[in-house]
Protein backbone atom coordinates (compact mmCIF):
# COMPACT_ATOMS: atom_id res chain seq x y z
CA UNK A 1 0.00 0.00 0.00
CA UNK A 2 1.33 3.52 -0.51
CA UNK A 3 -1.03 5.31 1.89
CA UNK A 4 -2.56 4.42 5.62
CA UNK A 5 -4.84 6.21 7.27
CA UNK A 6 -6.30 6.07 10.61
CA UNK A 7 -9.33 7.64 12.59
CA UNK A 8 -8.83 8.17 16.44
CA UNK A 9 -11.36 7.61 18.17
CA UNK A 10 -13.12 5.45 15.60
CA UNK A 11 -16.66 6.58 17.30
CA UNK A 12 -17.74 9.72 18.63
CA UNK A 13 -20.38 12.45 19.46
CA UNK A 14 -20.27 15.71 17.97
CA UNK A 15 -21.73 17.28 21.39
CA UNK A 16 -20.20 15.46 23.57
CA UNK A 17 -17.02 16.93 25.86
CA UNK A 18 -14.18 18.23 23.85
CA UNK A 19 -12.68 15.01 24.70
CA UNK A 20 -15.06 12.70 22.45
CA UNK A 21 -16.28 15.28 19.89
CA UNK A 22 -14.20 14.35 16.92
CA UNK A 23 -11.97 12.14 14.99
CA UNK A 24 -7.96 12.82 14.47
CA UNK A 25 -7.16 11.57 11.45
CA UNK A 26 -3.22 10.65 10.17
CA UNK A 27 -2.25 9.75 7.12
CA UNK A 28 0.67 8.18 5.87
CA UNK A 29 2.33 8.44 2.35
CA UNK A 30 5.17 5.94 0.99
CA UNK A 31 5.12 7.37 -2.18
CA UNK A 32 5.19 11.11 -3.30
CA UNK A 33 1.73 12.59 -5.25
CA UNK A 34 -1.06 14.23 -4.75
CA UNK A 35 -3.54 13.31 -1.54
CA UNK A 36 -6.92 14.09 -0.09
CA UNK A 37 -9.01 13.04 2.52
CA UNK A 38 -12.99 12.86 2.22
CA UNK A 39 -15.43 11.48 4.26
CA UNK A 40 -17.80 9.53 2.64
CA UNK A 41 -21.20 8.01 3.34
CA UNK A 42 -21.66 4.40 3.96
CA UNK A 43 -23.68 4.84 0.16
CA UNK A 44 -20.20 5.53 -1.01
CA UNK A 45 -20.90 9.46 -2.31
CA UNK A 46 -18.69 12.01 -1.03
CA UNK A 47 -20.02 13.91 2.39
CA UNK A 48 -17.06 16.54 2.78
CA UNK A 49 -13.49 17.49 2.17
CA UNK A 50 -11.01 17.33 4.82
CA UNK A 51 -8.14 17.95 2.75
CA UNK A 52 -8.21 19.18 -0.88
CA UNK A 53 -5.51 17.62 -3.38
CA UNK A 54 -1.98 19.05 -1.62
CA UNK A 55 1.01 17.92 -2.93
CA UNK A 56 3.01 15.27 -0.42
CA UNK A 57 6.60 13.33 -0.08
CA UNK A 58 7.07 9.90 -0.06
CA UNK A 59 7.20 9.38 4.00
CA UNK A 60 5.07 12.22 5.04
CA UNK A 61 2.32 12.38 7.55
CA UNK A 62 -0.75 14.72 6.99
CA UNK A 63 -3.14 15.18 9.90
CA UNK A 64 -6.79 16.34 9.81
CA UNK A 65 -9.87 16.97 12.53
CA UNK A 66 -13.56 15.65 11.36
CA UNK A 67 -15.83 17.20 13.82
CA UNK A 68 -18.57 15.55 12.58
CA UNK A 69 -20.46 19.18 12.19
CA UNK A 70 -23.89 18.87 11.18
CA UNK A 71 -23.54 15.07 10.23
CA UNK A 72 -26.25 12.63 11.84
CA UNK A 73 -25.77 9.67 13.41
CA UNK A 74 -24.53 7.07 11.45
CA UNK A 75 -21.53 5.43 10.07
CA UNK A 76 -18.53 7.31 7.55
CA UNK A 77 -15.44 6.38 6.19
CA UNK A 78 -12.62 8.57 5.96
CA UNK A 79 -11.33 8.15 2.58
CA UNK A 80 -7.53 9.24 1.09
CA UNK A 81 -7.03 8.89 -1.91
CA UNK A 82 -3.21 9.62 -3.72
CA UNK A 83 -2.07 9.98 -6.96
CA UNK A 84 1.43 9.82 -7.98
CA UNK A 85 3.84 11.40 -10.47
CA UNK A 86 2.86 8.52 -13.32
CA UNK A 87 -1.18 8.72 -12.58
CA UNK A 88 -1.31 5.62 -10.41
CA UNK A 89 -4.18 5.73 -7.81
CA UNK A 90 -4.18 4.53 -4.34
CA UNK A 91 -6.90 4.52 -2.09
CA UNK A 92 -7.37 3.47 1.80
CA UNK A 93 -10.93 3.87 3.81
CA UNK A 94 -11.06 3.52 7.66
CA UNK A 95 -14.62 3.59 9.11
CA UNK A 96 -15.79 6.42 12.02
CA UNK A 97 -18.98 6.22 13.70
CA UNK A 98 -20.99 9.51 14.58
CA UNK A 99 -22.86 8.54 17.81
CA UNK A 100 -24.82 11.39 19.58
CA UNK A 101 -28.15 9.24 20.85
CA UNK A 102 -27.81 7.35 24.33
CA UNK A 103 -27.65 3.62 23.61
CA UNK A 104 -31.51 2.10 24.24
CA UNK A 105 -31.39 0.02 27.40
CA UNK A 106 -34.08 -3.02 28.09
CA UNK A 107 -33.51 -4.66 31.88
CA UNK A 108 -35.10 -8.01 32.30
CA UNK A 109 -35.32 -8.57 35.80
CA UNK A 110 -38.48 -9.58 38.57
CA UNK A 111 -42.28 -7.95 36.97
CA UNK A 112 -43.95 -5.99 38.85
CA UNK A 113 -45.41 -7.30 42.10
CA UNK A 114 -43.26 -9.93 41.85
CA UNK A 115 -40.93 -11.05 45.36
CA UNK A 116 -37.58 -11.78 44.83
CA UNK A 117 -35.88 -14.29 47.61
CA UNK A 118 -32.45 -14.89 46.71
CA UNK A 119 -29.95 -13.56 43.48
CA UNK A 120 -32.18 -12.23 40.60
CA UNK A 121 -31.12 -12.89 37.22
CA UNK A 122 -30.90 -9.56 35.83
CA UNK A 123 -30.46 -9.68 32.00
CA UNK A 124 -30.17 -6.18 29.80
CA UNK A 125 -29.91 -5.54 26.33
CA UNK A 126 -28.69 -2.82 24.57
CA UNK A 127 -29.04 -1.55 20.89
CA UNK A 128 -26.99 1.74 19.78
CA UNK A 129 -24.41 2.44 16.92
CA UNK A 130 -21.26 1.59 19.39
CA UNK A 131 -21.21 -0.93 21.86
CA UNK A 132 -21.76 -0.16 25.48
CA UNK A 133 -18.82 0.55 27.81
CA UNK A 134 -20.99 0.65 31.45
CA UNK A 135 -24.03 -0.53 32.95
CA UNK A 136 -24.84 0.90 36.34
CA UNK A 137 -27.93 -0.59 37.94
CA UNK A 138 -29.72 1.88 40.54
CA UNK A 139 -31.85 0.56 43.34
CA UNK A 140 -34.16 3.06 44.69
CA UNK A 141 -36.75 3.09 47.83
CA UNK A 142 -40.43 3.36 47.21
CA UNK A 143 -40.23 7.12 47.63
CA UNK A 144 -37.96 7.53 45.26
CA UNK A 145 -34.51 8.01 47.20
CA UNK A 146 -31.47 6.29 45.32
CA UNK A 147 -30.42 3.83 47.19
CA UNK A 148 -27.14 2.63 45.87
CA UNK A 149 -25.84 1.47 42.54
CA UNK A 150 -24.40 -1.72 41.17
CA UNK A 151 -21.89 -2.10 38.20
CA UNK A 152 -22.87 -4.47 35.76
CA UNK A 153 -20.39 -6.04 33.80
CA UNK A 154 -21.09 -5.71 29.89
CA UNK A 155 -20.91 -8.61 27.63
CA UNK A 156 -17.55 -8.76 25.62
CA UNK A 157 -19.32 -7.64 22.43
CA UNK A 158 -21.27 -4.30 24.21
CA UNK A 159 -24.55 -5.08 23.66
CA UNK A 160 -25.67 -6.00 27.00
CA UNK A 161 -25.31 -8.06 29.85
CA UNK A 162 -26.58 -11.27 31.86
CA UNK A 163 -25.60 -11.83 35.95
CA UNK A 164 -26.95 -13.04 38.99
CA UNK A 165 -27.59 -10.14 41.25
CA UNK A 166 -26.89 -11.01 44.91
CA UNK A 167 -29.93 -8.60 46.64
CA UNK A 168 -26.73 -6.42 47.95
CA UNK A 169 -25.88 -2.82 48.24
CA UNK A 170 -22.44 -1.84 49.25
CA UNK A 171 -21.53 -5.85 50.95
CA UNK A 172 -24.84 -5.25 52.97
CA UNK A 173 -28.37 -7.61 51.59
CA UNK A 174 -31.63 -5.15 51.32
CA UNK A 175 -33.90 -5.40 53.86
CA UNK A 176 -37.44 -6.81 52.60
CA UNK A 177 -39.47 -4.05 51.20
CA UNK A 178 -40.40 -2.41 47.71
CA UNK A 179 -37.06 -1.19 45.30
CA UNK A 180 -36.97 -0.08 42.11
CA UNK A 181 -34.63 -0.80 39.87
CA UNK A 182 -33.11 1.58 37.05
CA UNK A 183 -30.39 0.61 34.51
CA UNK A 184 -28.05 3.08 32.79
CA UNK A 185 -25.98 2.38 29.95
CA UNK A 186 -22.74 4.48 28.66
CA UNK A 187 -21.57 3.92 25.00
CA UNK A 188 -18.33 4.45 23.42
Amino acid sequence: PTVAVTATPAAFNPQATVRASETAIVVVAAVAGTLSVDVVTEAGPVYGNLVPATPVTAGSTTTAVWDGAGAVDGSYGIQVTLVDAAGVTSQALTPVVIDSTAPVVRLAALGSGQTAVGPVAITATAKDLTPLTRLTLTVDNQLGSTLGTVKVPVSSDGRGASFDWNLRLRKRLLQPGVYHLRLTGVDG
